[in-house]
């Protein structure tokens, strides 16, 4: 290795010899600083380094790493407060939005709690609305039913006397004259479905009933013919009035009967109750059928198991049942017609219930006679 003093005598030989290679250059004044700058900076970039030591070395190493791990530090910390920061904020986001999202949904339920009060008002308003019109609907129709009622017995005619062997077409042919005519009902025997003489006419008009009504007394096949106006006997003046049971009372009564009903039909009817006997109401002047009958029960459990049967289709009628009256006294016929199981009555009993006393006055859901 050279000393310094040779190695700056060899850099000013060298730049002596360079200098004396090139005489036309200019040469520059010794007293300037550019020399003494550039070989400061020959000598400082020939200069060795000094060598470290193993040890210095190592700590220099530490306390680089030391800086570096510090530096680390500092910046995974500042990260971590940056992710919590970030955390803190997407919570608050989150809890923001649940917070509208609670409150569209209670506005939601708001609306839709009172678009539902708004349709429950309309459909009891729409309710009673109905209501109303089917009250009046019902009113209108029995105002109807009832003036339909009264205009049809205006336009029939009761007649009786008609011989028996006649037939429809003969009492159509016969009343003609007095107007158009709607139906003819000729009433039969319930026993033998003969024809029994009587005869109910419709017509068409009140005027044609009248000059029916003007050929009473007259005669025809050789008998004298009644005519009277027909009173109807199938409407129920009193549709509010319903009896009550009596005890040891097992008896009802059965209204809106055909004409042409037997006794076989009401023991159908009642055919799982154990019936006792059977009257049916007759006029006890004319001896007409009044279209109702009284059927005798041997036990309450039968009486409730007839009454369930009300408004069943009997003779393409609905039947009218309930509970009988007590009666005291009747002014009307009967026909008894005991059952089998039960064993006829002696001739006094039949008398009894026949012809009670006439002092007494009638309490029953019977229709009275006609006079």
């Amino acid at each position: 290795m050279l000393s310094n003093k040779k190695l700056k005598q060899k850099l000013r030989a060298e730049l002596l010899a360079k200098t004396g290679a090139k005489p036309d250059l200019p040469k520059k004044n010794p007293d300037s600083n550019s020399d003494p700058q550039s070989l400061k900076k020959l000598l400082d970039s020939v200069t060795l380094k000094p060598r470290l030591s193993k040890q210095e070395k190592r700590r220099k190493i530490a306390s680089f790493s030391k800086g570096s791990s510090q530096e680390t530090e500092e910046k995974g910390e500042e990260v971590e407060e940056e992710e919590k920061r970030d955390e803190v904020e997407k919570k608050k986001i989150k809890n923001r939005k649940r917070e509208e999202e609670k409150v569209k949904e209670e506005t939601t339920t708001s609306e839709k709690k009172e678009k539902n009060k708004k349709k429950k008002t309309k459909n009891n308003k729409k309710k009673k609305e109905k209501n109303v019109s089917e009250e009046q609907g019902v009113l209108q129709i029995e105002n109807g039913t009832e003036s339909q009622v009264k205009e049809d017995v205006a336009t029939k005619v009761y007649v009786g006397g008609i011989p028996y062997r006649y037939v429809e077409d003969d009492i159509r042919y016969y009343f003609e004259g007095c107007g158009t005519i709607i139906d003819v009902d000729c009433m039969k025997f319930p026993d033998t479905g003969k024809f029994r003489g009587i005869a109910i006419i419709s017509f068409e008009t009140e005027a044609a009933a009248k000059e029916a009504l003007a050929l009473d007394r007259a005669e025809m096949g050789g008998m004298q013919l009644t005519i009277q106006p027909y009173k109807s006997t199938r409407v129920n003046k009193a549709t509010d009035f319903a009896p009550k049971m009596v005890e040891g009372y097992n008896r009802i009564y059965v209204g809106n009967l055909s004409w042409d009903i037997t006794e076989n039909d009401l023991k159908k009817l009642f055919s799982d109750c154990s019936v006792s006997s059977i009257r049916f109401g007759m006029d006890k002047e004319t001896g007409e059928f009044r279209g109702y009958a009284h059927v005798n029960f041997s036990d309450s459990v039968s009486l409730a198991m007839a009454l369930k049967l009300d408004q069943e289709i009997v003779c393409s009628r609905p039947v009218k049942i309930s509970c009988a009256v007590p009666m005291k006294g009747v002014k009307t016929q009967s026909r008894y017609h005991p059952t089998s199981n039960e064993a006829p009555l002696s001739k006094e009993v039949l008398a009894s219930i026949e012809a009670p006393p006439s002092k007494e006055v009638p309490v029953s859901n019977e229709a009275p006679p006609s006079k």
